[in-house]
């Protein structure tokens, strides 16, 4: 397996130029265009430029490609270090899973106890009568109701995100056995 810290590559045109020195067989350049984009499953390498989208330093897979040969600007890995650093990014991202779910559940808490306080008969009742007090007060419970919902996709969004990565890892781990 090798690999490649991003720079500050335009495109993956650029980076294949940069990783591959392409063979004259036709199709080895559009072989390593979907090999490099492939093998990278959790960047979307594809579409436009990719510094709006990667940070410098970002650890890209560099595939073999028939017809090509790599350049210096890749380095090889030991199937142990590869395996110790996917094994840590596995523990990186359950803790950020479990992280996630601890911050999630406090919010969600504090929005429900705040709802329930703006819900209740007591508050219901100190407010009748006043029209201003009771129009504020529906307005903080749609805002809270809403704020609840926001937050519901917004975990939603991070754990698709968080189990995308650990997906990209376990089929980097399952490449690194197939290829050992």
């Amino acid at each position: 397996m090798r690999v490649m810290r991003f720079n500050d590559q335009k495109n993956l045109t650029e980076l294949v130029r940069q990783l591959f020195k392409i063979g004259k067989t036709p199709g080895t350049h559009a072989a390593a265009l979907r090999a490099l984009a492939d093998a990278n499953p959790g960047l979307d390498l594809r579409a436009g430029r990719l510094s709006e989208r990667l940070e410098k330093g970002t650890l890209l897979v560099v595939p073999n490609v028939e017809g090509a040969t790599h350049t210096r600007s890749s380095r090889g890995l030991g199937d142990e270090t590869v395996m110790a650093l996917l094994r840590r990014a596995k523990v990186v991202i359950a803790d950020a899973d479990q992280s996630l779910e601890v911050s999630s559940q406090q919010t969600v808490d504090q929005i429900k106890a705040r709802i329930d306080v703006l819900e209740s008969q007591e508050l219901r009742q100190a407010a009748r009568g006043d029209s201003e007090v009771e129009k504020r007060v529906g307005l903080l419970t749609e805002e809270a109701h809403h704020s609840l919902e926001q937050l519901v996709e917004q975990r939603t969004r991070q754990r698709e995100a968080l189990q995308a990565a650990n997906e990209t890892v376990s089929a980097l781990v399952d490449r690194v056995w197939a290829q050992g």
